[in-house]
């Protein structure tokens, strides 16, 4: 059975693989998996994260946080971007879940256009 999606590179940070330089942070804060869980082992703070991506954790823990993991797995199947992978991987892209959320053309090339100037302005700020 398919548990999906997941984010590629989280998978394999929970599967202990290597991704970038990122499993020693990982393996601070995240627990070994046992079996299909992870369970995390300290706070990591929220300090690096801005007021709407806290907003967007909140809103994501009051809808989904009470459900078993299996059933947000089920309930994710039905979202018209999923695509089953069998087995494998499927990227999703984000013009494809903006679209499903309602977004024109034009508001998904707008938000594109943020992306890249806060991707550009993140570069030059963080080198």
């Amino acid at each position: 059975m398919d548990y999906g999606p997941v984010l590629s590179g989280v998978y394999d940070l929970i599967k202990g693989k290597p991704v970038d330089d990122a499993l020693p942070l990982w393996s601070k804060f995240i627990s070994p998996r046992d079996e299909n869980h992870v369970s995390l082992l300290h706070d990591p703070g929220d300090e690096d994260l801005c007021e709407e991506e806290e907003e967007i954790i909140q809103q994501v823990y009051q809808a989904f946080g009470h459900l078993d993991p299996f059933d947000v797995a089920k309930w994710t199947h039905d979202l018209p971007e999923w695509k089953n992978p069998h087995g494998s991987a499927i990227p999703i892209s984000v013009e494809n879940i903006l679209k499903n959320v309602g977004k024109s053309n034009e508001e998904i090339e707008e938000i594109q256009q943020v992306a890249i100037r806060e991707a550009y302005l993140d570069g030059v700020l963080n080198g």
